[in-house]
């Protein structure tokens, strides 16, 4: 299962929005061009606020005109039913139209369409080649699911040094999922040498934005002293907070195995220091 740009299939990426003869022509060219962009921008703020019915009656005009970025978000209102009856064909259609004029989130999304068999055969190859487009376009999205395919050997040969070159592509761009599995692979020493004062590092970059595996790797670390000291009292802040992030191993963690490594005061402090952490960083 890939990472999706889009809230049809789920979220993750940042949306990257792209944007005369006689000198009366050229004017009205350029003012013809300002009208599709504000319009354009009209839809895709009325998508962001919900008010669906009325992205499609701004956004389709500008979609049938060739605007790349209204494509995409046309793509959205078909593949979620936003305004529209739901129609995965149609949503793939305007997503292929899209991408083909290079919009970074709809290559990326229609990597995901094929990796996963959305309303099309799966076909990882194909997969493999919009996500690495996407890649060197810099999309963080397409980095980590192009690192996936090179660690899963799906559509690709297999190639765990180049997994973890593009999990560091994507992690430095600060995406949370990237740099736990740049974590784990310092972790594994896959693809780089094993360090485990790396992976703890790059676990605690994704578990400040919210990543609840990376949180739980954090209480494993902890637990078993992995590149930092061991310590049940702060493996067990990790638990918690990954817990309250709906994590249900940390969430069985917490609710039963504290027993073993803690007292009734560890089990405090460990909840007070996770109830600090997440007055520093939680939503």
């Amino acid at each position: 299962m890939r990472t999706d740009p889009m809230p049809y299939l789920r979220i993750i990426s940042d949306p990257l929005t792209g944007r005369g003869s006689a000198l009366v022509i050229s004017l009205l060219l350029c003012m013809a061009a300002d009208v599709a962009v504000a319009d354009t921008a009209a839809g895709v703020e009325a998508f962001e606020s919900g008010n669906y019915e009325e992205a499609y009656e701004e956004l389709m005009p500008e979609a049938e005109a060739g605007d790349a970025e209204a494509q995409f978000y046309v793509a959205k209102l078909y593949g979620s039913g936003y305004g529209v009856s739901e129609n995965l064909d149609v949503a793939n259609q305007w997503l292929q139209r899209s991408a083909q004029q290079g919009y970074t989130d709809a290559v990326v999304g229609l990597g995901y369409v094929y990796s996963n068999g959305v309303g099309v055969d799966v076909d990882d190859e194909r997969a493999f080649e919009l996500y690495r487009e996407a890649a060197e376009q810099g999309s963080s999205a397409a980095q980590t699911n192009l690192g996936l395919m090179y660690e899963e050997g799906e559509g690709v040969e297999r190639d765990a040094e180049l997994a973890a070159r593009w999990f560091r592509r994507a992690a430095e761009q600060g995406q949370a999922v990237a740099q736990r599995l740049l974590g784990t692979a310092y972790m594994w020493g896959s693809g780089v040498e094993q360090d485990y004062g790396q992976g703890v590092q790059w676990f605690l970059e994704a578990a400040r934005q919210g990543e609840s595996q990376a949180q739980y790797m954090l209480y494993n670390a902890h637990i078993q002293g992995l590149g930092v000291p061991q310590d049940p009292v702060e493996a067990f802040k990790w638990a918690k907070i990954a817990a309250d992030n709906g994590h249900d191993w940390a969430s069985a963690e917490w609710s039963e195995t504290w027993q073993w490594f803690l007292d009734e005061e560890g089990r405090r402090e460990a909840a007070r220091r996770a109830e600090q952490w997440q007055r520093e960083y939680g939503e």
